[in-house]
């Protein structure tokens, strides 16, 4: 069964949208995107680690599925993450004549999900976006909450805007092709959490946690379910990190 959370956002943004946690959702993407893309535009961006894996496969899958795709590749890591390629993207987008009503699909952890969501949030003054996150620490983590940004000379997400996406998939399959190091490093981030919020749910994580380590994931779904609950929970109580959404920058510094 689908793990669906429904993320509201009404105070601030108007925005009400599910978070989909389930493996095979990249076979099954048609379901959840039509609604939100109809006809239009569509620009798909992954780095090219990314590509490799997921990228192209999925590019062919949404033309040939009727959409109308632009696909573009950053390089891999935080390098991407900053003006210079947001402006790359956004003439890209400028040259295929994307209009205000295209809608952009970030697929890759948490550098793709914010620099796409910066990039969604100032393109013709804001256009939709959908997150897919390919990494266990971004499913947790970077995918929920709207938070979107580039790196300075002066720091890391210095320049940004909280921008929500329409719609987030969070494909457990793509988690196989994960080190076991990115696995441990959401993990810790689901624990941290946990540790902050609910104490219940952090000792059963710490319980099933040399299962998780030895490569059993069968349970990993309804820890990553638990976890963006919280989040949303908290950025629903506080979107724009005024109080209490700072908590969750604990460990992250």
């Amino acid at each position: 069964m689908d793990k669906i959370i429904q993320a509201k956002f009404k105070s601030i943004t108007k925005i009400d949208y599910q978070i989909i946690i389930k493996a095979g959702l990249l076979n099954e993407f048609d379901n959840y995107l039509k609604p939100i893309i109809g006809t239009n535009q569509v620009v798909l961006v992954c780095d090219e680690t990314v590509a490799g894996l997921y990228g192209y496969s999925f590019n062919e899958k949404l033309i040939n599925s009727g959409y109308k795709v632009l696909y573009l590749t950053v390089k891999s890591g935080e390098e991407s993450k900053t003006a210079a390629v947001k402006e790359y993207l956004e003439l890209e987008m400028l040259k295929a004549k994307c209009d205000r009503h295209t809608v952009c699909i970030a697929l890759g952890g948490g550098v793709i999900g914010d620099l796409v969501g910066y990039l969604a949030a100032t393109y013709m003054r804001g256009i939709k976006f959908i997150q897919i996150p390919t990494t266990l620490l971004s499913m947790i983590d970077s995918s929920v909450g709207g938070k979107t940004g580039i790196n300075t000379i002066y720091g890391k997400n210095q320049i940004g805007a909280f921008c929500q996406p329409q719609l987030v998939l969070m494909d457990l399959n793509l988690l196989n092709t994960l080190p076991k190091e990115q696995i441990i490093n959401g993990i810790v981030e689901a624990l941290k959490i946990f540790l902050t919020f609910n104490k219940k749910y952090f000792f059963k994580l710490v319980e099933y946690l040399p299962k998780l380590v030895d490569g059993n994931y069968t349970k990993l779904g309804k820890f990553i379910a638990y976890a963006v609950k919280l989040k949303v929970m908290v950025v629903k109580k506080d979107e724009k990190e005024q109080n209490l959404r700072m908590v969750l920058n604990f460990g992250h510094t």
